[in-house]
């Protein structure tokens, strides 16, 4: 090989270096996985609307916190409740609602591409304050226990059903006070108490 070719390939060579220097470090740059973004505001997947008619008749309201899965697409494929509101209505509904409604950006790992993903959040479920009374035909036997302190203890719901204008645990309120009891002595003494709601309702005919 001549001088003169030598010369042309090594200045070619040199050529090509600073745009190998350029682009041989972006090819090694990984970006970094990221979870499933809501689309929106996660405010808006739930409304008053949405109260359970059950919980509204029986006072029920907490905290829900739920785990969605989402799918590559950004759709939840299962809701796990993983912090209980005490309410079966309210976190069987929560769920119900995410997984019809939430939607989300995907979910990448690192190298960009669509995942599946977890997003974890909470919905507090608090009752309306204009919420209607559904007053029907109920039932609730209760019992309670009344001490020296004048505080009910030991509640007790044996039995509720129906559509009861007040929640199950209404006779069972921890801030009431009671008239301490006392025996023919004129000691305080201990009673139990027992509850028994019922309640009917009956159609009034139009007046004439």
């Amino acid at each position: 090989m001549s001088f003169t070719v030598w010369r042309r390939i090594a200045l070619f060579a040199a050529s090509l270096a600073p745009f190998l220097f350029a682009f041989a470090p972006t090819a090694g740059l990984a970006a970094e996985p990221r979870g499933p973004m809501p689309i929106g505001s996660p405010g808006d997947w739930v409304t008053s609307n949405d109260y359970p008619t059950r919980a509204l008749r029986y006072g029920e309201q907490g905290m829900v916190g739920f785990l969605l899965t989402v799918d590559p697409e950004g759709v939840p494929v299962s809701c796990k409740v993983v912090e209980t509101s005490s309410s079966d209505v309210l976190d069987t509904q929560t769920c119900n609602l995410l997984m019809d409604r939430a939607r989300f950006t995907p979910a990448t790992d690192a190298s960009g591409r669509h995942v599946e993903g977890t997003y974890r959040n909470r919905l507090r479920w608090e009752l309306p304050e204009d919420a209607p009374i559904e007053i029907g035909p109920s039932e609730m036997i209760a019992s309670f226990t009344i001490g020296p302190d004048g505080l009910a203890h030991d509640c007790k719901v044996d039995k509720a059903s129906g559509s009861l204008p007040f929640p199950v645990s209404g006779p069972c309120g921890p801030s009431d006070r009671y008239v301490v009891p006392l025996g023919k002595d004129g000691r305080p003494v201990t009673r139990r108490v027992k509850l028994h709601v019922s309640i009917e309702v009956e159609e009034v005919p139009p007046a004439q």
